[in-house]
């Protein structure tokens, strides 16, 4: 059932209606802030604008790199289960 969350993003409060947990909710949000905290130390004069396009495209950065990094992680892992299976078929054969 949908449920009326209210969150805080760079100071704008906003009121969102989502399945999701509100700790799950507060958990975003708290990772949202956190990295234009982060984008907002290193250039002091950025507009919020900017602000949020550049920690857009380093959370989309992450999120690709963790994609790839699990998608290898999956090729690994059907690699070894037909190792094993090879394995098992010799030993049971």
């Amino acid at each position: 059932m949908k449920k009326v969350i209210d969150i805080n993003i760079l100071g704008y409060k906003l009121s969102i209606s989502t399945d999701k947990d509100e700790r799950y909710v507060e958990e975003l949000t708290s990772y949202l802030n956190g990295k234009l905290r982060e984008i907002k130390q290193d250039n002091k004069t950025i507009t919020n604008m900017d602000q949020l396009i550049l920690t857009s495209l380093t959370i989309a950065d992450e999120m690709l790199i963790m994609r790839r990094e699990l998608e290898n992680t999956k090729g690994k892992v059907k690699e070894l289960d037909l190792l094993l299976d090879e394995k098992l078929g010799h030993i049971q054969g």
